[in-house]
């Protein structure tokens, strides 16, 4: 998934809302003000950061 559909998914959730308290480079997507990921890109590489369940992060990250 390139940045632009990365973006375009994190924002078609419903009432999701782009926000930038970083600056211009770090989109961070909330819901009724609750963050829910970060996008940004370095060396033209996109990188995301998910919220998740910490009682399930050690799964998901051996998931992904």
């Amino acid at each position: 998934m390139d940045f632009e559909a990365a973006k375009a998914y994190l924002l078609d959730k419903p009432e999701a809302r782009p926000d930038y308290p970083f600056g211009p480079a770090v989109l961070v997507p909330n819901i009724k003000g609750s963050k829910f990921a970060t996008l940004g890109m370095t060396d033209a590489v996109p990188h995301m950061t998910l919220k998740g369940d910490p009682a399930h992060a050690e799964e998901l990250t051996d998931i992904f």
